[in-house]
């Protein structure tokens, strides 16, 4: 089974070499690597030739390693870029700054495929000086998804065809656009999916703004709204957020009840 390994990167030369490491010290060979670098000035493009050009005479590398350096609009374009490129059965993002646990977790995990659409795997995350390992559920469902996300970056192979047959990342989305896709074939279109207990890899969240978890939500709601009907997410409201007196309400989260109720009757 061929897997592709795609890296997104832009300006951030200590991670991207980070990440490499840990991809080209796989003992798994079955796995091509793409690196999708966003045109950076800070160093990663020399990153990149002093990793890969020793293994240029390699005929264990010879025609598994591409890459490319130039202008993109966003994180979303970069992965597309990276899904046309690749030739894999299955897709594992891992992103710059993000690091494969050992070197053979890529082993351990494709012998635990079986064609499922998605599988993913556990990650360990490093945030405020601790380590947590985070398990994705046994059994999906849209109540998960709802509040919570999947593991994208180093957590989730993706089967190729996926992206085939219901399109690429939605590049008018900053943040959420791989939420949005694996809510669209997971549990709007039913495609299989598979939790294996195998650590994959390690990120760290520290330096996540208040800033981006604004988006995060506001991304999140327009999602909602596109690909759910008013009804269902105001029953998921009500079970995940209990009502309260009207005078526990916030003005803002007044505002928002507001808006949904005149969106219900437009």
């Amino acid at each position: 089974m061929r897997l592709s390994v795609i890296t997104i990167n832009r300006n951030n030369a200590v991670g991207l070499h980070k990440t490499m490491e840990s991809v080209l010290g796989q003992t798994y060979s079955d796995f091509e690597y793409i690196v999708i670098d966003g045109a950076s000035t800070d160093g990663s493009v020399e990153v990149l030739g002093s990793l890969l050009t020793p293994l240029k005479g390699d005929d264990n590398w010879r025609g598994r390693i591409r890459w490319i350096s130039e202008p993109d609009t966003g994180i979303y374009n970069a992965m597309n870029k990276g899904i046309r490129m690749a030739t894999g059965e299955y897709l594992l993002f891992l992103n710059s700054g993000d690091r494969l646990i050992d070197d053979s977790v890529i082993e351990s995990v494709v012998y635990e495929i079986s064609g499922e659409s998605v599988i993913c795997g556990n990650i360990q995350i490093h945030y405020n000086g601790e380590d947590i390992v985070k398990h994705p559920p046994d059994v999906l469902t849209m109540r998960y998804l709802y509040n919570n996300a999947l593991f994208h970056s180093g957590g989730s192979l993706i089967k190729k065809e996926m992206f085939v047959r219901y399109g690429l990342y939605d590049e008018k989305l900053k943040i959420v656009a791989d939420w949005k896709f694996f809510i669209q074939i997971l549990i709007l279109s039913n495609e299989s999916y598979k939790h294996v207990d195998v650590t994959m890899s390690e990120f760290d969240l520290n330096g996540i703004s208040t800033q981006d978890r604004q988006l995060d939500n506001f991304e999140r709601k327009k999602v909602l709204d596109e690909l759910l009907p008013m009804r269902i997410i105001d029953d998921y409201e009500q079970m995940l957020h209990p009502i309260k007196s009207i005078d526990d309400y916030s003005g803002r989260e007044l505002l928002w009840y507001a808006w949904r109720k005149l969106k219900m009757k437009l």
